[in-house]
């Protein structure tokens, strides 16, 4: 470990990182909501019609359009827990 202070780089990169992986979770997150069937309650409904971060936009498409799920950068779900919830949303 380095001694003395904590290197700016060092802080950016662990920032990065940090935010990297907040976006793959709340990602994981949003299709729960976005590609659930229900729809008996105004809850239900707006999630159903609100928008999505590109990331989860592209990775749902790429679901779609060739059955498939790519993780990048060591990202905490696996290809298998994506492809249950995408699988099990419909």
């Amino acid at each position: 470990m380095p001694a003395g202070t904590i290197s700016p780089r060092d802080i950016a990169e662990f920032n990065d990182q940090q935010f990297a992986d907040m976006e793959q979770i709340r990602d994981f997150l949003i299709l729960h909501y976005k590609a659930t069937n229900r729809r008996d309650s105004a809850f239900w409904r707006q999630c159903a019609g609100m928008a999505i971060p590109d990331s989860l936009a592209q990775k749902i498409a790429l679901f779609r359009e060739t059955g498939r799920v790519f993780r990048r950068n060591e990202e905490l779900f696996a290809e298998n827990s994506w492809v249950q919830v995408m699988m099990g949303q419909g």
